[in-house]
């Protein structure tokens, strides 16, 4: 009897560990991509607040040119959708899951920290980039 009490310990602990592991490995993950977010927003701020030609470039063309003079930017991102825009003369940045369905973290480029961690609302958020949740920059 005390052998199996103690198995049936040893087993919740594990499950219990185990379990705690992958939600931190997944909060790690997001914290970690948010970080890489803000210094990605910080290179499309740039481009859209001082490059005459900004206005006429789409999302991808946004970024592609933000990040050309260092693409190894964009690794961090690898298996999610970006999405960027203009929004009061700022850059907004999106990143959303990998079929682009649904909004993960928003950064503004006029703010310092990631405005947005639309992963820890219980809520699913269209993955747009029109959709602003934080101040608006002045």
């Amino acid at each position: 009897m005390i052998n199996a009490l103690k198995l049936f310990l040893v087993i919740s602990i594990q499950i219990a560990v185990a379990g705690c592991a992958s939600v931190s490995a997944s909060e790690e993950e997001m914290y970690e991509k948010a970080s890489a977010l803000t210094k990605l927003t910080g290179m499309v701020e740039v481009i859209v607040v001082y490059s005459d030609e900004s206005s006429r470039l789409s999302d991808a063309e946004l970024i592609e040119e933000a990040t050309a003079h260092d693409p190894t930017v964009l690794d961090q991102f690898e298996n999610y959708d970006l999405r960027a825009s203009r929004a009061d003369g700022h850059a907004v940045v999106t990143m959303c899951d990998a079929n682009g369905s649904e909004a993960l973290l928003q950064d503004l480029g006029c703010t310092a920290e990631l405005d947005t961690h639309y992963w820890k609302t219980e809520l699913q958020e269209p993955c747009a980039t029109e959709q602003v949740n934080a101040p608006t920059c002045r």
